[in-house]
């Protein structure tokens, strides 16, 4: 069960790499939540989201504000269906063109071959100065 959890997780981030963020929905519980850092009003994406909904318009937000250009999983810590994982990102901001490099931990939940929830933190300082200007 546990090996599995991770195989779902390591393959979302996969695809997410490719492109294809359609999976996301097929495999999120109903009551999934995902929560972003960052100070409210500051960043479209800081707060908690809820279900398939929730993480469309978390999507979307991400996608209006930043373009991904890198989204690398370094290291995948589990302890049952708690999954860590340290990944490297590299995006460039669409309004003032720079580009930021930061290392997140995202924190997911999985159960039953469900994602019941899923936590992202990273450095918000670095990407509010490259949104700044």
């Amino acid at each position: 069960m546990a090996d599995a959890a991770l195989a779902l997780v390591q393959r979302l981030y996969r695809r997410y790499s490719e492109g294809a963020i359609d999976e996301f929905f097929a495999v999120i519980d109903p009551g999934f939540t995902l929560v972003s850092c960052g100070p409210p009003g500051r960043f479209a994406t800081s707060g908690t989201w809820t279900g398939p909904e929730g993480l469309r318009a978390y999507l979307t937000c991400l996608a209006g504000e930043w373009a991904i250009e890198e989204h690398t999983p370094i290291e995948f810590v589990q302890q049952g269906g708690r999954i860590v994982a340290r990944t490297r990102v590299q995006a460039r901001h669409r309004r003032t063109g720079r580009v930021v490099r930061i290392e997140k931990a995202d924190f997911w939940f999985v159960e039953g071959g469900r994602v019941r929830s899923f936590q992202e933190i990273f450095d918000t300082a670095t990407v509010l100065e490259a949104a700044s200007g």
